[in-house]
């Protein structure tokens, strides 16, 4: 269950996420370039994001966190130049601030030349659809550049990316490192939420390739859903709320909601696992039935399981994904494989509609 957090409000955390604040701005000099606390670049090829994070970013987060200060300051820091900054490239880098030695607080901005992301779950989410719905050739490129920095720190490829596929993919590893880092601390951790995150962002895929926007909403697979409101998802059923909630067409934001709690203002991507786990067990039976080879070879280096969207995601966050050798291999894989989805994904879609689909699910 998330927490009550109104220090930070960016993607899949445990957050108090009220979206009016979630915004873009500019900020055409960025300080923490001209001495970055860490460069991808030094570490490239010798391990994995998690044992980074283990290793370096977490212990120097940890340690700044002995001087927090309040929320209100966050930006303010950002543009002073403090925090812990990550460069990813030449024009993308991550800044941690004020995160106290705790799982609630703290902010993580996304900056690509001179445009910082400060984004909710719901404006991550959103900006993914844009992405989705464009290029696939874009959207391929993509989740190999993603699958490069998590499994083997390379960022190196990721201005090859348009602008927009740069921004999310910056925007990303922020917020994953901050829920790892979340995940990590000593007081009252929270885990999966870096997972929950990557999971959807796979997923991205998916629904770029379909025609209408169909998804898992409460466990139904339906082409509508309601606006998000405390107490109207309860993760296993409708919420208290769910009656009088306005109703409004599917959409990728829908991954995001509040707790069912009516009272709280909780919320984050994590709520809604039952859902999207769904669908990537539905696209993993699909595949496996069409006998996909990507599917086939990334099982061997992931191992085999009902849900391959959720087997990508657990090998790095759950710190599977040791050898780096094999990981040029696992991000070509998972490209094409995202594109083969992505080719299918009406197909798929109209299986899930059927009674068949429904009858091979259960």
């Amino acid at each position: 269950m998330s927490v009550f957090r109104p220090a930070i409000l960016t993607a899949a955390t445990l957050v108090f996420s009220v979206n009016l604040f979630a915004k873009d701005f500019n900020l055409e000099s960025l300080k923490q370039a001209s001495r970055p606390t860490f460069d991808l670049a030094q570490v490239a090829g010798k391990m994995s994001y998690f044992a980074f994070m283990q290793k370096s970013i977490y212990p120097k987060m940890s340690e700044a966190a002995e001087s927090a200060k309040p929320s209100s300051t966050n930006e303010s820091e950002l543009q002073r130049g403090n925090g812990v900054s990550v460069k990813i490239s030449e024009n993308n880098y991550n800044i941690h601030i004020n995160f106290p030695l705790s799982s609630s607080g703290g902010r993580s901005y996304g900056w690509t030349e001179g445009q910082v992301g400060d984004w909710s779950d719901k404006m991550y989410l959103d900006n993914l659809a844009k992405l989705s719905s464009g290029d696939k050739r874009d959207i391929a490129k993509f989740y190999e550049v993603i699958v490069k920095i998590l499994g083997e720190c390379d960022g190196r490829e990721i201005e090859t990316l348009s602008r927009q596929a740069q921004r999310v993919a910056t925007n990303f590893l922020a917020i994953y490192t901050a829920e790892e880092y979340r995940a990590m601390v000593p007081t009252d951790p929270h885990r999966n939420w870096d997972d929950a995150l990557f999971e959807t962002t796979l997923l991205g895929a998916f629904h770029g390739g379909q025609s209408d926007f169909t998804k898992f909403y409460l466990t139904k697979f339906s082409d509508s859903s309601k606006k998000q409101a405390s107490g109207v998802y309860a993760k296993k059923g409708p919420g208290p709320t769910f009656a009088s909630a306005a109703n409004k067409s599917a959409e990728m934001n829908d991954y995001w909601q509040f707790s069912a709690n009516p009272d709280s203002v909780q919320s984050g991507i994590n709520e809604t696992r039952i859902d999207f786990e769904m669908l990537g067990k539905a696209i993993t039976r699909f595949e496996s039935v069409h006998q996909n080879p990507n599917l086939t070879k990334i099982q061997k280096i992931i191992g085999k399981d009902d849900n391959v969207i959720k087997g990508i995601s657990k090998f790095f966050s759950a710190n599977k994904s040791k050898n780096v050798g094999q990981i040029d291999e696992l991000a070509l894989l998972v490209s094409n494989f995202m594109s083969d989805v992505y080719d299918d994904a009406n197909d798929i879609t109209g299986w899930l509609k059927s009674k068949q689909g429904l009858t091979d699910l259960n």
